[in-house]
């Protein structure tokens, strides 16, 4: 197993009140990636340790003939001396943040996986760049996960208890739990843990959902 403390550099502060995606209250299960909602490349976003002078790459593809998406890339340690990560990143559509405060948690089903230990982030803020483009950071809400090393998904149902503030890599013990109404972004994430993991990764992912 892996210490938790990540490397994440790209979020940012914002504390007023903003419109949120309305969902409909009845709904068991709401997908948000996969499931009812095909997946779009094109809603994701790289965010890796290249923001930092790193050389990790990233990559979410759609995969055709199924509905299932593919986060794949190459985690570098190297170049920022044993540390480094890799994520894609995706907002809503039509509102600033999801409002999932009807729902319990998330669900992560995947198809495949590689042994390797991923994240899956959620963001309340996104705020401006910074005049060299990088973004403000803010707490972010992690849940961490060993993935199988033999090959086969799994269907993880996170409560929202089960995510964990950080800020730029480092605990927050104190700070307040997530706010499920206001979901501003999630990323899936693979990170070096300090040179514990380094290397191609691969992770199939089928959907991803408020349960």
């Amino acid at each position: 197993m892996f210490a938790l403390p990540t490397l994440l550099f790209f979020f940012a502060t914002g504390a007023a009140a903003r419109p949120t995606q309305q969902l409909p209250l009845s709904a068991s299960r709401l997908a948000l990636f996969g499931g009812d909602v095909p997946w779009n490349a094109s809603r994701w976003l790289a965010v890796d340790d290249r923001v930092r002078g790193g050389s990790s790459q990233s990559h979410l593809t759609a995969i055709p003939g199924s509905n299932s998406a593919l986060f794949s890339g190459i985690l570098d340690t190297k170049t920022l001396g044993g540390a480094g990560f890799a994520s894609q990143r995706a907002v809503p559509t039509s509102s600033v943040s999801w409002d999932l405060s009807a729902w319990d948690g998330i669900e992560l089903v995947t198809v495949k996986e590689d042994g390797k230990r991923y994240a899956l982030n959620l963001m309340s803020d996104l705020g401006p760049r910074r005049p060299d483009g990088r973004v403000e950071s803010t707490i972010e809400y992690k849940y961490s996960f060993d993935s199988n090393p033999a090959g086969a998904g799994a269907a993880r149902s996170i409560q929202w208890a089960d995510f964990s503030a950080f800020y730029r890599g480092r605990p927050v013990p104190d700070a307040s739990p997530i706010d499920p109404a206001r979901i501003a972004a999630i990323s899936i994430m693979c990170q070096s843990y300090f040179a514990q993991q380094d290397g191609p990764f691969e992770l199939e992912i089928s959907s991803v959902a408020a349960v």
